[in-house]
């Protein structure tokens, strides 16, 4: 049961007016009338009037004056305007001209509960109590009163009061009263009742027509808890011989949490006023406590010579209780929203919009956030109000496992058979009954003894009970949406703001599985008991003895599973087999590890469960460990409102991907940025099996795409691979002379996870998002040892290899720059200058019969607008730079040439253990990339390894690998792995292992042309990230005898570079070109992308006719045949384009010259 108490929260202050009182002529006349009316002369004994002033008695319309001095949504009669009742005093406290209006008692009940009217003049209302409304203020400078909180659970609150017709300020409306809590179950598996609901609250008043600020809603009153549910009934003992009890039946739901009152509305404000804030929703109710699983039943035992009964399974636990609704807006209820803006005569004209209430926070375990109210909107010249933020979901609970009843019984001891005269079998253990929730599974049974003249077989032992799945932890509750913001007025006005999300919870952890049972014993088996050859107590062989096989172990229970975001509970151990006889049982295996539960919106997602351990292996035993669960899911980023930022991915658990960013806000409105991806989850690797290598870690979220004018959200970074295992230790030698046993190879490490890509810019304008970072490698893992040989052996062993270190992953993509903006309205450029006549064509090439090309016409040409920018360099290939020399002394091998242009540099060379163990040479640099405004370099090559320690050893060798070419830069190369030492004597040392090779780098984005006119830039390309970081190669195994040392592992690759993003168009003009967007970087070692093209210029008008073109030339001979003519050149004019090319003849003479050009003609 829920101990908070149940009252309004995030409740608006309340505010009482004390409104001035104004002067003038008219004022004194209806002072002066109202003396006249109250106090007849002569007559000081209470007096009834029949009068009826203005229209007070009719309907209340809508800009009628009487629904600001007596209408409201419950009206009050004004004593002034009804007849046979007693005037109120004329001025004072109750005035029916000037005072303010009674407050209503404490203990009222009924329509005594409404507060009473101000007078008519000046005075504000009373205050309304127990859910009645509040009183309306005068016509002048007065305020309504304040509404009434409920008088009981889920009973509504009262409305406040309207302000004056001119200046005043509208009552608060009441808060709603909290709901009643559900009722609990009876006995027997019966559920609890249902909360009720919390009451609503009551609507604020509206303001005075002119000035007037409205009243608040009030709040929702909170749900009522659920009731508890029942116990589960026990199970029924078992009836017959070797048969099961029953299990136990569940417990009672618990009920479910009542919904919360929605917020009253907000009151209207006046022609130049504010409105009033909407009223914040109730809490949701707890959902009730369940009920515990009944007891199972013991088993019956087993008939003489037969299996014994299995023990009574232990009762199921509860369902688990539904959390309560929709937290503060119960159930999904949304807060009110805000008020519309103020009106004028019929619609509004100057005021603003209200605020949107907030959302509720759930309270109870589970529970989901509400939504925030959406602003109002502005008037013709009113801003709109700011949309109410969303309530917090509430986290769920762990996994419990309730009380599970008795323990599981154990099976029963197999009957024991003796037989002097021929065969005999004893009887079967019986199996363990399984385990209640998170409880161990019982023992099983001892198998019978077996004694026999001939032939005799002991019982098998039973098998254990299985252990108990452990609860599943409850999700975590959702945040809830913010509200939207209001549209800003027609004429003038800002949109209002939209509001926060609420944050996601945290789900429960799962809780922990039971342990299988142990099984049985296997019974003994005696032949021949009365062989008279056969010394006493002593068995013989005449016939045959088998013993009893030992009994399962039970397997452990699985863990439950997490709530959204909770770690999964672990599997529980198996139970070991018991040898006794002369066999032995199989294990059981572990259970496997819960899963983790996805996360609630925005939360992180939960770690898997471990996998249970393998059940101990005496003899002949088959255990084996249990899975691990796999990490949950991250909860996806939160929508944005209409001008909120997406919500970020949660990171995810174990070697799982993460969640994507939200993108920004809906298409069309002008902001918002795209929410950053999730990380990738980090692998945990396998780091007991060397075949098995190290799992790739999980890769990067993406970011969300950003809105209009928004920026790309970031993409995630991608997760660590899993560490490579550890090869075995190899066997010793078994006599004097014999070889040692090789160690075996360590494990390769995981591949590090992708990083996700950057979102992209908004439409009009933004920065894209950057890609996420490249996760590293797993380290490989480490070759075994190898043992010497026995005594005085004279042959060597060898260590096993280091294992092979996991590739980098890749950069993600930078996101695409944001567009360039729309084109200017700059005016049309000068008249160009006269244009050029163009040259006539050129004649024909050496041709036979055929006769020359015609001379194109001449055209006049406008001159151009701005210039266009200018395309990016292309670079030329690089080299890769010569690695280092390993040591020749001991010490450190010298470094590589440096990175240069075009070259990546050598790695660094390995230190020698001995002076006569030099290190490995160190790695090539890679060759440089092509392409992009900058040559590129080469990834810098790998160090080589170090010398292994030796007495007497070789040198180490194991140069680095060169870097690979790519366009652009490579990664940096792996470093190679240290040699294996030799301990013993007469030895080699261990060969240092190779440097990885450089990633190849990516190529950069390329610019996007620019286009005519003054436009704004193109947004530029996002950087891409660098590639990850190979993993380190394992150490070479040591060896403990005369035998080689085991090579080291090859280091990893390097990750990619990611490519960087396109750079985008410059906009339009009618001037000059915008600049075309730079290209993205790329990652570590690559270049970026050429800058985009810049834009045309606008074309000038008004040139003038074009010179007259140059004549063409004439053509030369042909061969053989008779020689073309030259074409000849036509007259200059327009602009026109060179005359084609003549055609090749046959063979002929020499041609003639072609005629002179003609004169341009005038454009």
């Amino acid at each position: 049961m829920s101990t908070q108490r149940k009252t309004g929260k995030h409740r608006a202050v309340r505010t009482s007016g004390h409104s001035p009182l104004g002067t003038g002529m008219a004022g004194a006349a209806l002072v002066g009338i109202g003396v006249l009316v109250a106090s007849p002369p002569g007559d000081p004994a209470p007096v009834t009037a029949n009068i009826a002033l203005m229209s007070t008695e009719s309907e209340c319309r809508p800009g009628a004056v009487d629904c600001f001095i007596g209408g409201s949504s419950t009206p009050t009669p004004n004593p002034l305007l009804t007849a046979g009742v007693p005037l109120r005093p004329m001025i004072g406290d109750g005035g029916w001209l000037i005072g303010n209006g009674l407050n209503a008692a404490i203990d009222c009940t009924g329509d005594a509960c409404n507060g009473g009217n101000g007078g008519l003049l000046w005075g504000n209302g009373g205050n309304g109590a127990n859910g009645g409304n509040g009183g309306n203020g005068g016509l002048f400078y007065s305020d309504g009163g304040n509404g009434g909180d409920a008088a009981g659970p889920g009973l509504d609150g009262g409305n406040g009061g309207n302000g004056g017709l001119f200046f005043g300020r509208g009552g608060d409306g009441g808060d709603g009263g909290y709901g009643a809590d559900g009722a609990a179950g009876t006995d027997g598996h019966v559920d609890g009742g249902a909360g009720f609901a919390g009451g609503n609250g009551g609507n604020g008043g509206n303001g005075g027509r002119l000035f007037g600020v409205a009243g608040n809603g009030g709040a929702g009153g909170v749900g009522g808890d659920g009731g508890i549910g029942s116990r589960g009934a026990d199970g029924l003992a078992a009836t017959t011989a070797g048969g099961a009890g029953g299990d136990g039946s569940r417990g009672g739901h618990g009920g479910a949490g009542g919904a919360g009152g929605s917020g009253g509305a907000g009151g209207v404000g006046g022609f130049f006023g504010r409105h009033g804030v909407g009223g914040v929703g109730g809490d949701g109710g707890n959902g009730g406590t369940p009920g515990d699983g009944g007891n199972g039943a013991a088993g019956a035992d087993g008939a003489t010579g037969g299996a014994g009964g299995a023990g009574g399974s232990g009762g199921d636990t509860g369902a688990r209780g539904t959390g309560g609704a929709g937290g503060l807006s119960g159930g999904g209820v949304h807060a009110a929203d805000g008020a519309d803006g103020g009106a004028g005569p019929e619609t509004g004209l100057f005021g603003n919009g209200g605020d949107g209430g907030a959302g509720g926070h759930a309270t109870a375990a589970g529970g989901n956030g509400g939504a925030g109210g959406a602003g109002g909107a502005g008037g013709l010249i009113g801003n709109g109000g700011d949309g109410g933020a969303g309530g917090s979901g509430a986290a769920g609970d762990n996994g419990a496992n309730p009380d599970p009843g008795d323990p599981a019984a154990d099976g029963s001891v197999g009957d024991s058979v003796v037989s002097e005269t021929g065969n005999a079998t004893a009887g079967d253990g019986g199996s363990g009954g399984n385990g209640g929730a998170g409880q161990t599974g019982g023992a099983g049974g001892n198998g019978g003894r077996a004694d026999a003249y001939d032939d005799a077989a002991g019982g098998n032992g039973g098998d254990g009970g299985k252990g108990g799945d452990g609860a599943a932890g409850q999700a975590g509750g959702a945040g809830g949406a913010g509200g939207a913001g209001g549209l800003g007025g027609a004429i003038r006005g800002s949109g209002g703001d939209g509001g926060a999300g609420g944050s996601g919870a945290s789900g429960g952890d799962g809780a922990g599985g039971g342990d299988g049972g142990a099984g049985g014993t296997g019974g003994q088996a005696v032949s021949s008991l009365q062989d008279p050859t056969t010394p006493q107590g002593v068995p013989s062989t005449r016939g045959d003895a088998t013993a009893g096989a030992g009994g399962d172990g039970g397997a452990g229970g699985n863990g439950g599973a997490g709530g959204a975001g909770g770690a999964g509970g672990a599997g529980g151990a198996a139970g070991s087999a018991q040898a006794a006889g002369y066999s032995d049982g199989a294990h059981g295996a572990g259970g496997s590890g819960g899963t983790g539960g996805d996360s609630g919106a925005g939360g992180d997602g939960g770690v898997g469960g471990a996998g249970g351990i393998g059940g101990a292996n005496l003899v002949n035993g088959t255990g084996s460990a249990g899975a691990g669960g796999a990490g949950g899911n991250g909860g996806a980023g939160g929508n944005a409102g209409l001008v909120g930022a997406g919500g970020v991915g949660g990171d995810n658990g174990d070697g799982t991907r993460g969640a994507d960013g939200a993108d920004g806000q809906l298409p069309g409105i002008p902001s918002g940025h795209g929410g950053a991806g999730g990380s990738g989850g980090n692998s945990t690797g396998n780091y007991t099996d060397p075949v098995v290598g190290g799992k790739p870690g999980g890769t990067g979220g993406n970011g969300g795409d950003a809105g209009n004018l928004g920026d790309g959200g970031d993409g995630g970074n991608g997760g660590r691979g899993g560490y490579g295992g550890v090869g075995t230790k190899g066997a010793g030698a078994t006599e004097l002379g014999a070889n040692g046993g090789d160690g075996t190879d360590g494990g390769d490490g995981g591949a590090g996870g992708n990083g996700g890509s950057g979102g992209n810019g908004g439409v009009i304008s933004g920065a894209a998002g950057d890609g996420g970072r490249g996760g590293n490698g797993g380290w490989g893992g480490d070759g075994g040892t190898a043992l010497g040989s026995g005594g005085a052996g004279t042959f060597d062993v060898n260590d096993g290899r280091g294992g092979d270190g996991g590739s980098g992953g890749d950069g993600g993509d930078g996101g695409n720059g944001g567009n360039g903006g729309a084109a200017g309205t700059a005016t049309n450029g000068a008249a160009g200058t006269d244009g050029v006549g163009g040259n006539g064509g050129n004649g024909g090439t050496q041709g036979g019969a055929g006769g020359g090309g015609a001379g194109a016409a001449g055209t006049a040409a406008h001159p151009d607008g701005g210039d266009g920018g200018n395309a990016g360099l292309v670079g030329s290939v690089g080299t890769g730079g010569q690695g280092g020399s390993g040591s020749v002394d001991g010490t450190d091998g010298p470094d590589g040439p440096p990175r240069t242009l075009n070259n990546g540099g050598g790695g660094a060379g390995g230190s020698g253990y001995t002076a006569t163990t030099p290190g490995g040479n160190g790695g090539n640099g890679g060759n440089g990339g092509t392409g992009g405004t900058l040559n590129s370099n080469g990834g810098r090559g790998g160090n080589g390894g170090n010398g292994a320690a030796g007495t007497p050893g070789t040198a180490g060798s194991g140069a680095g690998a060169s870097g690979t070419d790519s366009p652009v830069g490579g990664g940096s190369g792996g470093h190679g792995g240290n040699g294996g030492d030799v301990l013993g004597g007469g030895g080699t040392a261990g060969v240092g292992g190779n440097g990885g090779n450089g990633g190849a780098g990516a190529v950069g984005g390329n610019g996007v042309a620019g286009a005519a006119g003054t436009g704004q830039n193109g947004g530029s390309g996002g950087d891409a990230s660098d590639g990850g970081a190979g993993g380190r190669g394992g150490d070479g195994g040591e060896n403990l005898g005369s035998g080689k040392g085991g090579a080291g592992g090859t280091g990893g690759r390097g990750g990619n570079g990611a490519r960087g993003g396109n750079g985008t168009a410059g906009g339009t003009g009618v001037s000059g070109g915008g600049d075309g967007g730079n290209g993205g970087d790329a990652g570590d070692g690559g270049s970026g992308g050429p800058g985009g093209d810049g834009g045309n210029g606008g074309a000038s008008v008004g040139g003038t006719g074009g010179a007259a073109g140059s004549g063409n030339s004439g053509g030369t001979a042909g061969s053989p045949g008779s020689v073309g003519t030259g074409g000849n050149g036509t007259s200059g004019g327009t602009k026109g384009s060179n005359g084609a090319t003549g055609s090749a003849g046959s063979a002929g003479t020499a041609g003639t010259s072609g005629d002179a050009g003609g004169s341009g003609a005038a454009s």
